[in-house]
């Protein structure tokens, strides 16, 4: 049983947003924070993002977590056994997926969904034709379509993010829950979790996602203030062993 549960987004959380599968670089505070807690018997750590499962196994290498990719949609343990892994989806683009690309944009298959991103792109944007067009693709295939920053991008339905993180609360036993998230599809889990422990949202334009969940406004400020949460703190763990009675 674990008494603590830290989990968190991947993007915008503990990488730059935008960052490529090759050029993954943690957060220096963020990656020491996980390999010092991967060791204590009490906390359990996780990952939870909309990138596919294997650039997050790749991304955590050297690092004991729970992984939870596409949105939740696929769930695996510490020990690399995976717990929820719908069908890949393989359908063909529409026309608009040529659109994108012909404007600078890019055009990303994953394993349960595709997403259009245009941050590159001065011509595309969340209105354009070509991304309108896309989200009606996806709808008539049955997707669910999120907005992110500078994307959109449709997944397969099924549990999303909170369903996620409630499974690992129930899996590990933890009775205490952090979360860290920078969009909107974190908001329900972080509400969530703010009833349970802490939530912590990254973001500087203004977005309340719910009541106690605690707004910074960088990575490194996030991880500062988890480093110096009193259960995440080693001092305090310290002083737990200490009154542990002895066998």
């Amino acid at each position: 049983m674990k008494r603590i549960l830290l989990a968190s987004d991947f993007d915008g959380v503990i990488v730059p947003r935008g960052a490529a599968p090759g050029a993954i670089r943690w957060h220096a505070r963020a990656r020491a924070l996980f390999r010092r807690l991967q060791d204590r018997e009490d906390v359990a750590l996780a990952i939870m993002s909309g990138r596919d499962p294997g650039e997050l196994l790749d991304a955590t290498r050297g690092i004991r977590c729970y992984i939870a990719g596409s949105y939740g949609r696929y769930v695996r343990d510490e020990e690399g056994t995976v717990l929820r892994d719908p069908p890949q989806f393989d359908a063909p683009e529409g026309a608009w997926a040529d659109a994108v690309r012909e404007l600078g944009g890019v055009v990303e298959r994953k394993r349960h969904g595709v997403a259009v991103h245009w941050r590159m792109s001065s011509a595309l944007g969340s209105q354009h034709a070509a991304v309108v067009a896309f989200r009606a693709w996806a709808r008539r295939q049955q997707l669910r379509v999120l907005e992110g920053h500078d994307s959109c991008e449709a997944v397969v339905r099924g549990p999303a993010k909170l369903a996620a993180l409630r499974l690992l609360v129930h899996l590990t036993g933890a009775d205490s829950v952090i979360y860290a998230g920078d969009d909107e599809s974190d908001f329900r889990a972080l509400r969530w979790a703010a009833l349970y422990g802490s939530a912590f949202y990254v973001g500087r334009d203004g977005t309340v996602p719910g009541a106690g969940v605690a707004i910074v406004g960088s990575i490194a400020d996030l991880w500062q203030q988890v480093e110096n949460l009193r259960v995440v703190s080693d001092r305090a763990n310290a002083v737990r062993q200490r009154l542990a009675p002895s066998s």
